[in-house]
């Protein structure tokens, strides 16, 4: 076998190598079903504590401004839940 044939099995193994690291990557990249449930009431769950504090906020404190920022990302929240479900749901 001269060098060139060496060489170029070489390539063809590193390539082969290559292919498979890439593949498990892309594999580990995608969230199980599993984390997108949780990801998902983690969300909604984070945007119900957040209402309940714009609540305490605006009638105990009177902080209008604070409970509009609060009620804000509560609505963020529930936006990110909603677009994380739907992604679920297609794939």
């Amino acid at each position: 076998m001269n060098p060139v044939e060496k060489m170029n099995q070489l390539q063809r193994r590193v390539d082969a190598v290559n292919h498979r690291v890439m593949k498990k990557r892309e594999q580990l990249m995608k969230p199980t079903k599993k984390q997108m449930e949780i990801s998902v009431l983690v969300s909604a769950g984070g945007s119900v504590v957040f209402l309940i504090v714009a609540g305490v906020v605006y009638f105990v404190y009177h902080l209008h401004l604070q409970a509009a920022s609060c009620t804000a990302i509560a609505g963020l929240l529930l936006l990110n839940a909603g677009i994380m479900k739907n992604k679920k749901s297609k794939s």
